[in-house]
């Protein structure tokens, strides 16, 4: 089949691949002899409705993986019922999911989301199939969810928290332009973002009460449209405690960045205006020529009023330009290519640090804190982690770890947790809702759907993370009286509480510094990743650039490439089938996996690959999904992707299309074709697997 059974990377480590008849991966053995066993069409109950015996055929059933096993249980529809994750060490978690039945409102959606911790998200659709409501535990969450023609959200109630109201407002290119986090976006003539107003809790000069301020952030850039220069300023008549500056609670107030041809970035100056005057923050990179790695930087500090220090970073990467040192931090590599731990010690034997369990898919799943415990693996502190079946893989549904905080408002029994709860939304997944440790909390999120402000039921703002250039300012929580890291305000505003999601698809490690993202690391402090692209040139020809230099604009929730480049993505092991495909296109030594052949002709078809159907179907020869995306002039059309494997006039060929659904010119009701698929207009689009 042309398929690939074994590769070799930069390090010269081999992994092989061992395939079935139909050509799918069972097995994949990396060069440290630790094995994936994959396992397709499995009986049972553990794998099939129980009315529906063979569900699972031509389906992924499970992966067995060093440290984690995933299980997958399939409708009749060959939908996923219940994702069961059961880790070699800690608690089994599961996620169910339901489906609203035919002939309902929103036929073929999801219905509910049950969490490993047995918490309910229910989805209520209107009359057109429209989510209209969200239901957490049974009780309103969000409420009056209303959408424009584009699949965006303009609007809804927070019932849970005050009655608080949501307005999303758009220009008619689908920008953002007003939320009630940020009152004001301003585009320029080449969509991108100028200036934003975002709303900013400071500590009060005076009282018991925080303050809210309207900051006004402003963004440049250069012809290439990488940021060159921001700047944070505040209303006139502002008034901060005594002895505070704005650079006190904001970090930096102004920022420049300098890049070469290649899109390195070459310098970065941070201004701060603190209550003792300004203080500066300059750093040069050292890109290496020809390989766009990074040797390090050279970091000069200015406090107000005193004389710069001078500080030396040295960076070191393996072979494949992996990071492998940051200054006094080790990163060590499985055989995989994933980060497998990382502490203070070069041994990688070395028991205290921080070690992950990462599956075939690229997830991380498990997190195991040693640098105290050391050898007592007992005593290590662990976080596992779950993630949505939504076709990206890095969105994350909860955090679950092995001990309780002192001001937990949790069940006695249950340890600290944290659920996130997301909006389905045209661009991606957007969070709105948080329960953490037992407390119910609002989410603000930007143009981007990046997380950025955490709102108790009281009303309190008690977390939020100002909008930056790079994401190198910290988040500041009401606890501290939003106060930067190092500052002490002596006012607290609301309960301590840690959120350490960032931008999409990306979770902060304290123990690093750096932000996992499925497939590689970003560095809020550098702008950029900290291993080379694994799908090669096709992310760009510098295999570290984050975003083509531009956060403000754009995102990749799976460390692969940015949204706004994605042409289609590209294999990074041959695993297939629904729930273990890690997606991706060409493929090692050729080839697309269905999913990646899916993702194709969606991309080619002008649907964002992030999208969420409006149906999803299967029949004898395949899936089907619908969606609606803007049609030219205005309004929506209606596209199809199906899945072909009966096609008479491409025999033994499996492939994907994609197109516009046919209707009828008198009635405009869908027409079909004999599988029950709608069919397409001429000019689809067609891929191979």
């Amino acid at each position: 089949m042309g398929r690939p059974v074994q590769w070799t990377d930069a390090l010269g480590r081999t992994t092989q691949a061992t395939r079935d008849a139909l050509g799918r991966p069972t097995l994949l053995r990396l060069a440290d002899g630790r094995q994936s066993t994959l396992r397709y069409d499995l009986t049972g109950t553990a794998y099939n409705a129980d009315n529906a015996p063979r569900a699972s055929t031509g389906a992924l059933s499970e992966v067995q993986d060093p440290g984690v096993t995933t299980r997958w249980r399939y409708d009749r529809l060959g939908r996923v019922m219940t994702k069961t994750q059961i880790p070699t060490t800690g608690a089994t978690r599961a996620v169910g999911t339901d489906y609203v039945p035919g002939g309902n409102p929103g036929a073929g959606e999801v219905a509910a989301l049950t969490y490993p911790s047995g918490r309910r998200l229910q989805m209520q659709y209107d009359a057109t199939g429209r989510l209209t409501a969200l239901l957490w535990n049974g009780q309103p969450l969000l409420t009056g969810i209303a959408w424009n023609p584009l699949g965006q959200p303009t609007g809804w109630t927070w019932a849970a928290h005050g009655q608080a109201k949501e307005l999303r407002v758009y220009d008619t290119s689908g920008q953002l332009t007003a939320s009630r986090l940020l009152p004001q976006l301003a585009w320029d003539t080449a969509g991108r973002l100028t200036r934003i107003q975002q709303r900013h809790m400071l500590p009060a000069a005076s009282g018991t009460v925080a303050q809210q301020a309207l900051l006004t952030s402003a963004f440049t850039y250069d012809t290439a449209g990488r940021l060159t220069a921001s700047a944070h300023s505040l209303p006139s008549g502002t008034t901060l405690p005594t002895g505070w500056g704005l650079g006190d609670t904001l970090g930096a107030t102004a920022s420049g960045y300098a890049w070469d041809a290649n899109g390195n970035r070459t310098q970065v100056s941070h201004t701060s205006a603190t209550a003792t005057g300004p203080a500066k923050l300059e750093r040069v990179y050292q890109p290496v020529t020809g390989s766009n790695r990074l040797k390090g930087f050279t970091e000069t500090y200015t406090p107000p009023g005193a004389a710069a220090r001078r500080t030396d970073v040295v960076y070191a990467q393996d072979a494949t330009g992996a990071l492998t040192k940051k200054g006094d931090t080790y990163l060590h590599y499985g055989a995989d290519g994933r980060i497998a731990k990382a502490g203070a010690s070069s041994d990688p034997a070395n028991a205290l640090a921080v070690s992950y369990t990462t599956n075939a898919q690229g997830q991380r799943v498990l997190k195991s804190d040693a640098r105290v415990s050391g050898t007592n693996a007992a005593s290590a502190i662990t976080l596992q982690t779950v993630y949505a079946e939504d076709g990206i893989g890095s969105t994350v549904l909860g955090q679950y770890g092995n001990r309780r905080s002192s001001n937990s408002a949790a069940p006695a029994s249950e340890m600290d947790s944290t659920e996130v709860i997301w909006l389905p939304t045209a661009s991606g997944p957007l969070p709105v809702a948080a329960q953490i440790n037992g407390r119910l909390y609002a989410i603000d999120a930007d143009h981007l759907n990046t997380p950025r402000r955490l709102t108790n039921t009281q009303g309190q703002v008690v977390w939020q993370w100002l909008i930056t250039g790079f994401g190198e300012a910290n988040p500041t929580t009401g606890a501290t009286g939003y106060a930067q890291s190092g500052q002490a305000s002596g006012r607290s505003y609301g309960e301590a509480v840690r959120f350490d999601l960032r931008y999409p698809g990306q979770v902060w490690d304290e123990e690093t510094g750096l932000n996992y993202n499925l497939h590689r690391y970003y560095d809020p402090a550098t702008g950029r990743y900290m291993q080379a692209d694994p799908i090669g040139l096709a992310g760009g020809w510098n295999r570290f650039l984050y975003v083509d230099g531009n956060p403000i604009l754009d995102t990749d929730a799976e460390g692969l490439q940015s949204s706004r480049s994605r042409i289609k993505p590209v294999e990074l092991l041959p695993l297939e089938g629904n729930g273990g495909g890690i997606g991706g296109g060409g493929g090692i030594g050729g080839g697309y996996t269905s999913s990646a052949a899916r993702r194709d002709v969606m991309a080619r078809a002008g649907i964002p690959t992030s999208q969420q159907p409006v149906s999803q179907s299967r029949n004898s020869s395949g899936r089907e999904y619908s969606y609606d995306i803007p049609a030219p002039g205005g309004g929506t059309q209606r596209m199809s992707v199906q899945q072909q494997t009966l096609d008479r006039s491409h025999p033994g060929q499996p492939h994907w299309e994609a197109g516009r659904v046919k209707t009828d010119k008198f009635t405009g009701e869908i027409r079909y074709n004999n599988y029950g698929c709608p069919a397409l207009m001429n000019g689809k689009f067609k891929s191979e697997y």
